[in-house]
C-alpha cells in the first residue's frame, strides 16, 4: 500500500513540474509578441476619445485601407 501512495505522489510531482516547465517554455517563446501586443493596446486606450461623427468617418475609411501585420507592427500598404 505504501508503495502505490508514493508512486502516486511521485507522479503527481513529475506532472506539476512539467505544466511548470511547460508554463515557462511558453512565457519565454511568447514574451516578445506579448509586449508588443500590450504596447500597442496601451497606445491604443491612450488615444483621446473622438466624437461620434467623426467616429462614422473613420469607420468609412478603415473599411478601404489595407493594413499589413509585420513585426515591426502595423503597416498601412495604401502610403507606399
Amino acid at each position: 500500500m505504501k508503495e502505490s501512495v508514493k508512486n502516486a505522489l511521485r507522479s503527481a510531482v513529475v506532472v506539476i513540474g512539467a505544466l511548470a516547465f511547460g508554463h515557462l517554455t511558453l512565457q519565454l517563446a511568447f514574451k516578445p509578441y506579448l509586449e508588443k501586443t500590450q504596447q500597442q493596446m496601451e497606445a491604443l486606450q491612450n488615444q483621446e476619445p473622438q466624437s461620434s461623427e467623426s467616429s462614422e468617418s473613420n469607420d468609412e475609411q478603415f473599411d478601404d485601407t489595407h493594413i499589413l501585420m509585420s513585426d515591426e507592427g502595423f503597416t498601412n500598404l495604401d502610403d507606399s
